[in-house]
């Protein structure tokens, strides 16, 4: 139903299981042909990688780790060609939680703190969370690149901690670009 209504200059009709359109239109008209690009994001194998498919120009996990992301890629890239599309058709990211520390000290002191001492790093980092120093965030996202993933949006919960963003910027973003 959006896509068709982002696509068309003239009204459509939609009857589906859950929505019914008469004469529908968007206004004001997209600027891109075709509408914007879909991203849809989950991890779901039966209902989300199918809808990604048919419809979407990007694929965004969620808080899994590289190894999911391999497997799920693979399944995707099949949805994909059944869909008549090829797999370059659609961008492939992730979406996850990040704990970054100036050494591995402040790393485990900053795991306890939002785990309340229930988990350490590599149990964050077992389910998907990008957990480290610069080094090992840089290393982990040379991972998720290495399994097909092409952009990461690390979810900064330390609001409070601007020097930290700042010191992880400082010292992954260079050597993530090159």
């Amino acid at each position: 139903m959006i896509s068709r209504l982002l696509s068309s200059d003239v009204p459509v009709d939609f009857t589906g299981q859950y929505y019914r359109i008469k004469d529908g239109i968007l206004l004001p008209r997209p600027l891109r042909p075709g509408g914007p690009p879909l991203l849809i994001g989950g991890n779901g194998l039966k209902r989300t990688l199918p809808l990604v498919a048919k419809y979407a120009r990007e694929w965004n996990a969620v808080l899994i780790p590289a190894a999911e992301i391999a497997r799920l890629n693979k399944q995707l890239d099949e949805y994909i060609r059944l869909q008549g599309r090829q797999p370059l058709d659609v961008r492939r990211s992730l979406m996850t939680g990040c704990v970054f520390g100036k050494n591995q000290d402040e790393v485990e002191k900053k795991v306890s703190l939002r785990t309340r001492g229930q988990r350490i790093a590599n149990d964050l980092s077992q389910r998907g969370m990008v957990v480290g120093t610069a080094d090992e965030i840089v290393q982990q996202c040379q991972e998720l690149a290495r399994v097909g993933v092409q952009r990461v949006m690390l979810q900064w919960l330390d609001l409070d901690d601007i020097a930290g963003l700042e010191s992880m910027a400082d010292g992954i973003l260079q050597r993530l670009t090159e």
